[in-house]
């Protein structure tokens, strides 16, 4: 079974070492949505709780992503929001993509 959320979170950033505009503070509304893969809980009828997914994406809402994440690119807030889940549920898989803007997003599945 697979289910799937969007959230939508404030957050700044800068890219330490690149040579463009990017390298100065800036932020930007990161859409950020994850798809869940596994069984469902006999207990409670989920693969997983909406409000648990959300409440880890939430925690970059409204911050400086470098006091998080090194180097904030929408690739390595992909990676760390990949580590973040994997560590609450280990034996489920995931589908995450980071949107940048409108037409540009970084995605990965593990």
């Amino acid at each position: 079974m697979q289910v799937h959320t969007e959230v939508t979170i404030s957050a700044a950033h800068h890219l330490p070492g690149y040579k463009g505009k990017c390298v100065n503070k800036h932020g930007h509304n990161w859409k950020i949505s994850v798809t869940v893969a596994g069984d469902v809980d006999k207990k409670s009828g989920m693969v997983v709780d909406f409000t648990e997914i959300k409440e880890i994406v939430n925690e970059l809402d409204h911050t400086n992503l470098n006091r998080i994440i090194r180097n904030p690119t929408a690739e390595n807030i992909t990676s760390y929001l990949l580590r973040r889940f994997k560590h609450k549920y280990p034996t489920k898989f995931f589908d995450i993509s980071v949107w940048e803007s409108d037409k540009s997003y970084a995605r990965a599945t593990i």
